[in-house]
């Protein structure tokens, strides 16, 4: 039940929170928006309210946009009293700290380049380290914050793809008693155990689609872990000819909470089966040659896989392409879209020398 709100500015868009011990809540607002309500006009900010009085109090204002570009900061953590806050930004590589001698106008104290893209923040208990997940880096940096400066760097990438980037870590805790961190790696479907002495990754626990998020139990004997688009293949959108409503691709993905034992039964296993899921093993990365210079004949060529990005379905990007099993009319951008000259004969608005498309 909601027992109340805080009203934030007019083009303010909040993302990161983080509270202290004194009744403070800082907001990270990732993309303000002018008075027009137009994006990537002003330059990211950090709001700062008084949770009982509902009110805001103080902001900080990033004054390097680039041209009006702001530096997206989301991830965000406060020290108890108030000292210190810890804001990632995406688009800066780096984490900024501000130390606010008054809260009311905050000072930027110093920058730490971690690494690209810091999508998630972390404090101990102690608040002594803080963790920085680098979700476009493969890395996790360590950060002690009372030097604030980098302690340490992990790589999250198996041994054997170790020069191969797709991790992706966008979540963290800890164990209960701080010896272990985990971190869901979205791109690799699973969650890495990482040993914080010896800042190595101990194994890989196999979870859903795209883990997001995961929590320690109280007796680090179970770990809950969000998966963005829940465990199970879907099919968007299925033929026109079995009279089902078609749907976005954002309403079709379910979520889902897994809870998974640690250690898992079987360890081991367990660790050993991500690896072969993700096709990353040793002996599966040796046959692997590298194409450099290489231009297959067309011959050599078996299929033809499209990345679809930015939750779009494969019908909104090629439902013209004639030799797929696609739906032409939710085609974003068809062959009316193209230069005349890349228009396909076919009527698609992609020309391949041979695909095979699943929906």
């Amino acid at each position: 039940m909601q027992t109340g709100a805080i009203k934030a500015r007019k083009g303010d868009f909040p993302s990161g929170l983080a509270v202290d011990g004194k009744g403070h809540l800082y907001v990270a607002n990732n993309d303000n928006r002018d008075a027009g309500g137009r994006q990537y006009q002003l330059p990211g900010s950090i709001a700062i309210y008084d949770v009982a009085a509902g009110i805001e109090i103080g902001r900080f204002e990033f004054t390097d946009s680039f041209g009006g570009t702001p530096n997206f900061p989301l991830a965000i953590a406060a020290l108890n009293d108030g000292s210190k806050l810890y804001v990632a930004s995406q688009r800066d590589s780096a984490v900024y700290v501000s130390t606010p001698p008054t809260r009311r106008k905050p000072k930027l104290a110093t920058i730490l380049s971690t690494g690209s893209h810091p999508i998630a923040l972390l404090l101990d208990k102690s608040q002594s380290r803080l963790f920085v997940a680098n979700a476009q880096s493969d890395t996790i940096s360590i950060v002690e914050t009372r030097t604030d400066k980098i302690a340490g760097t992990v790589l999250l990438r198996p041994e054997a793809a170790k020069h191969v980037t797709g991790a992706t870590p966008n979540g963290m805790s800890l164990s209960p008693d701080e010896k272990r961190l985990y971190v869901t790696l979205g791109d690799m479907n699973a969650v890495a155990v990482v040993d914080i002495a010896d800042r190595e990754v101990d194994g890989y626990i196999p979870a859903g689609w795209y883990p997001s998020a995961v929590v320690t139990s109280a007796d680090g004997h179970h770990l809950f872990v969000a998966n963005a688009k829940g465990s199970t293949a879907r099919v968007p959108n299925p033929p026109a000819t079995q009279g089902a409503r078609h749907q976005s691709p954002l309403n079709v993905l379910e979520g889902n909470v897994m809870t998974i034992p640690f250690p898992p039964r079987r360890s081991c296993g367990a660790y050993q089966r991500v690896l072969e899921l993700d096709r990353l093993t040793p002996r599966i990365m040796r046959r692997r040659k590298p194409a450099e210079g290489h231009r297959p004949a067309s011959r050599e060529i078996t299929h033809v896989i499209y990345i679809v990005k930015e939750n779009r379905s494969y019908d909104q990007v090629l439902g013209d392409l004639a030799k797929g099993n696609g739906d032409p009319s939710r085609t974003l951008f068809g062959r009316q879209s193209l230069p005349t000259s890349t228009r396909s004969p076919s009527g698609s608005s992609c020309s391949t020398t041979s695909t095979t498309a699943a929906k």
